[in-house]
């Protein structure tokens, strides 16, 4: 029997089984894929048995040394205060800018002795970096300093402190979420000048 547009026979399926899902094409399992939030769920809880079992490391992994390296600054200008400066925000480093990365230096180094630790800053660094290159960077020439300062406390800071706050060893408050960013931009990750 042919269906109504006779492009082949009406099959039904309704009553078969097979063990598993029946589809008709493609199926994408999305399952194994976990949340951001579950990442970090996931990675407090084993920094959680970590400290437990005083389980440390002496190497730093490779998606946090991507970060701690130094970028060649393309354009010459090194440093925080100095790219601060060309990008016409001397205000931040008055703000206190260089004390609130040293305060995000200090906890890194504190708990870069475990693996999971690590993991968890190279993704807050990743995220902070991506967040500020997409929904930040392009519209700064056209934004006041208050509505770009606005949009990097929505867009970048506030999702930062809302996903650690599932770490219960350490705290990420609005200085140490700032200070990722200025240490970022002082190892030429980001820039808020041309």
């Amino acid at each position: 029997m042919n269906n109504d547009q006779g492009t082949g026979p009406n099959i039904d399926q309704s009553h078969a089984t097979a063990g598993q899902d029946i589809v008709g094409g493609n199926k994408y399992d999305f399952s194994n894929h976990k949340s951001a939030y579950e990442a970090i769920e996931a990675l407090a809880s084993k920094l959680k048995q970590e400290v437990a079992d005083e389980a440390t490391v002496q190497h730093t992994i490779r998606n946090l040394a991507y970060y701690k390296r130094r970028k060649e600054a393309g354009d010459g200008i090194v440093g925080l205060e100095a790219k601060l400066k060309a990008g016409g925000r001397l205000d931040l480093w008055d703000e206190d800018a260089l004390d609130q990365k040293v305060e995000f230096e200090m906890l890194l180094e504190t708990w870069s002795m475990y693996a999971s630790a690590q993991e968890i800053f190279a993704h807050m660094l990743a995220k902070v970096e991506r967040a500020f290159k997409q929904q930040i960077k392009p519209k700064l020439p056209d934004l006041s300093h208050d509505v770009a300062d606005s949009m990097v406390d929505k867009l970048v800071l506030n999702p930062i402190i809302d996903e650690c706050s599932k770490i219960n060893h350490f705290f990420v408050n609005v200085n140490v979420a700032l200070g990722m960013l200025y240490w970022l931009a002082d190892h030429c990750f980001i820039r808020w000048h041309e």
